[in-house]
């Protein structure tokens, strides 16, 4: 076993060992794009590839009240064909800024708007073996209660007011599954341990 090192293998990263020789899409809708990849690996064997592309970008929002609450929704999720409790998220237009779509998208689920905003994820990846899908994420805070405007999907939507230490603990006993929650408050509570959440922020959750 080759021991610890905290320095960097020395890999050129811009190189792409992959061979597109053709691309076939073979399926779309007004969310997603399927493909069909003719390929070379990486040892140089012929192979296929599919990848999703969806339309939007992944968005979400972490709420937080004055008290260090924070604004959970609930849902069942279709392709899971489970329940889920999770942070507000959505889809946002590639060609709009993340930060506006996902104000949108907060008003739309849950009727809060909020003046006070801080970057938590910023261009991640969902699982990334099979599509190419990006994540963006805010921390929210200085809340204003208006109404919301659920999409027909979501009108069993339930929100759910809970300590953000308790959101903690939900992510680490797998309580809440969701990747782009769990994502987002593995890194909150990282920043609020390392004092590097704004002060306001930091204040909240002391």
């Amino acid at each position: 076993m080759k021991p610890a090192s905290r320095v960097r293998p020395s890999v050129d990263e811009s190189r792409n060992p992959w061979i597109q020789n053709s691309s076939e899409l073979r399926y779309e809708n007004p969310w997603v794009q399927v493909r069909h990849d003719i390929v070379t690996d990486p040892s140089g064997q012929p192979g296929i590839y599919g990848v999703v592309t969806p339309r939007n970008l992944a968005l979400g929002v972490v709420p937080f009240f004055d008290d260090g609450t924070v604004l959970l929704v609930g849902q069942y999720r279709y392709a899971l064909r489970r329940y889920s409790w999770e942070i507000p998220e959505g889809g946002g237009d590639k060609s709009v800024a993340p930060e506006i779509s996902i104000a949108r998208e907060l008003r739309e689920e849950t009727g809060y708007s909020a003046t006070e905003w801080f970057p938590v994820i910023v261009d991640g990846s969902l699982s990334n073996s099979i599509t190419d899908e990006r994540v963006f994420c805010w921390a929210a805070w200085a809340l204003t209660l208006g109404e919301s405007e659920l999409e027909s999907t979501e009108h069993d939507l339930v929100s759910w007011r809970v300590p953000f230490a308790d959101v903690v603990s939900m992510v680490w006993s797998y309580e809440i599954h969701d990747s782009i929650t769990t994502m987002a408050i593995a890194r909150l509570e990282a920043m609020r341990l390392r004092n590097e959440l704004p002060d306001a922020l930091q204040d909240i959750l002391r």
